[in-house]
């Protein structure tokens, strides 16, 4: 992954057309973010601080502050007096921002499946996952990875 400044984010959100606002100043939009959370317990030195949910509060975002986030996102202002930039539809916000701190890795670097249906979804999810990880530890690949509601 490379490095991205916060200045990088504003311009991935301006391109999908959901920012609203920029409260951040020059010398802050030159600043490295390394990590995204929602989760203020996640926080690391160099988060992109996310704030979203019916029940936010804004001591999630003084404890993201202190633990190093460097900005936040939010569809209002939440803290006047920090870095923050403010977008019209969340949502689509965290799209655009995943897909550009990632590098779009599922993509071009990933091979998905998915599996739909009524009945026997997880069955097949699992028949599928041990057919999968056989044939690529049998042919030097890289090793599958599985996503279902059983486990999560």
């Amino acid at each position: 992954m490379n490095k991205k400044t916060l200045q990088s984010y504003v311009d991935v959100l301006r391109q999908a057309g959901v920012l609203a606002d920029c409260r951040i100043e020059t010398s802050e939009s030159k600043v490295i973010v390394n990590h995204l959370s929602y989760n203020s317990m996640d926080v690391i030195h160099g988060t992109l601080f996310i704030c979203k949910g019916r029940a936010f509060k804004k001591e999630y975002l003084a404890e993201a502050f202190d633990k190093g986030a460097v900005c936040y996102i939010a569809e209002r202002p939440i803290m006047e007096d920090r870095p923050c930039i403010i977008v019209s539809n969340l949502r689509k916000a965290l799209i655009a921002i995943s897909e550009f701190h990632y590098d779009d890795c599922w993509k071009e670097k990933l091979d998905i499946i998915g599996v739909t249906g009524t009945k026997g979804k997880s069955t097949t999810v699992v028949f599928l996952d041990a057919i999968l990880e056989d044939y690529c530890n049998s042919h030097d690949l890289d090793p599958v990875g599985m996503l279902t509601g059983i486990y999560n």
